[in-house]
């Protein structure tokens, strides 16, 4: 899956996600001044003390490999506590001054549910800490 920033490998085993970084059309000025992939795995870092976010396994040029957290909220049914847990998700960030910057109700994708109906919010690549 690729978007426009990045493209997702997905293991078979659905283990792990590989986030490849690449190029975009705005060019040289949007990848050196925004820094997404720094941004994300920075936040990523910062995250990694909740259970909800993906544990962040390697870092490297243009890539971040972390863990599978589920398959996208409108593909399959919600846990009767998912509005719960997406509020303990956004006070859990709150807590740590991290804002996603992408949470649109259209966008059924940020939101994970595993087959035990654990929510998960990924996709950092907008966010930002503290309003940097």
């Amino acid at each position: 899956h690729c978007a426009a920033t990045a493209c997702l490998h997905i293991d078979p085993e659905k283990t792990v996600v590989l986030k490849h970084y690449l190029g975009t059309k705005s060019g040289r000025y949007f990848e050196s001044t925004y820094r997404p992939f720094e941004r994300e795995a920075c936040i990523l870092h910062i995250l990694q003390r909740f259970d909800w976010a993906p544990r962040l396994l390697c870092v490297e040029d243009n890539y971040l490999l972390m863990t599978f957290q589920g398959s996208p909220r409108c593909t399959q049914e919600l846990p009767a506590d998912y509005s719960q847990q997406v509020r303990s998700i956004v006070t859990d960030m709150q807590s740590m001054g991290v804002r996603q910057n992408d949470m649109l109700k259209s966008n059924d994708n940020d939101f994970l549910v595993d087959d035990g109906g654990r929510v998960s919010l990924v996709d950092f690549t907008w966010g930002s800490v503290n309003g940097s």
